[in-house]
Parts: structure tokens; C-alpha cells; sequence
């Protein structure tokens, strides 16, 4: 009498129904952008706008460090426009330069 006496599971894929499975989202840290704002501020720093990205950038890094995540995300916005109107405007103003060099380039010819 083999196999009598034992209780064989049917399907083996099936949980026992006191099983509970928690799946947890992992957290996602906010970015600081301490490195392009260090950049800012020391090749492209119009109207002290890379400074106020690197305030920002250290305040977001020290509220990650801390835990608190949504003030962290708060100053990394911030970091990020003041990095990206540092970069506009840098940008504007070299090519507003390099207009200026042709132009005087073909006037002299």
C-alpha cells in the first residue's frame, strides 16, 4: 500500500493559504546634482546662480543623508533650475559672443 497515508500536494505551485508575500517598492533617492552644480560655479556663474545651485545641491544631500526625502526632492528642483539657467544663459551668452566676433570679423574685411 504505497502512497496510501500520505498527503500528497496536488499542485505544488499553490501557497499555503497563510502565507503572506509583501513586496515593498524600493525607495527612490532624489538627486542632488552636487557635481554639475560644482561646475556651475566654477566655469559658468551668471548672476551667482551656480552658488545658489551649490546651496541647494549641498542642502538636498544633507536632507538625503538625514532621511527626510520629499524636502530632500524640494532642493534638488531647485538645484536643478538654477543649474539649467546657469547653463541658459551661458550659452546664450557665448553664442551672442561669437555673433559679435563674425560680425566684426566681416566688418574688417
Amino acid at each position: 500500500m504505497v502512497g496510501r497515508g500520505r498527503i500528497r500536494p496536488r499542485n505544488p505551485m499553490v501557497m499555503d493559504p497563510d502565507t503572506v508575500v509583501t513586496i515593498v517598492n524600493p525607495v527612490e533617492h532624489p538627486r542632488d546634482y552636487v557635481v554639475w552644480s560644482i561646475c556651475s560655479f566654477f566655469h559658468g556663474n551668471p548672476f551667482c546662480l551656480g552658488l545658489l545651485a551649490l546651496i541647494f545641491s549641498f542642502k538636498a544631500r544633507d536632507m538625503k543623508v538625514i532621511g527626510d526625502l520629499q524636502r530632500a526632492r524640494g532642493y534638488s528642483k531647485w538645484a536643478l533650475g538654477f543649474n539649467v539657467a546657469a547653463l541658459i544663459i551661458l550659452l546664450v551668452t557665448i553664442l551672442i559672443q561669437m555673433q559679435r566676433k563674425t560680425i566684426m570679423v566681416t566688418v574688417l574685411i
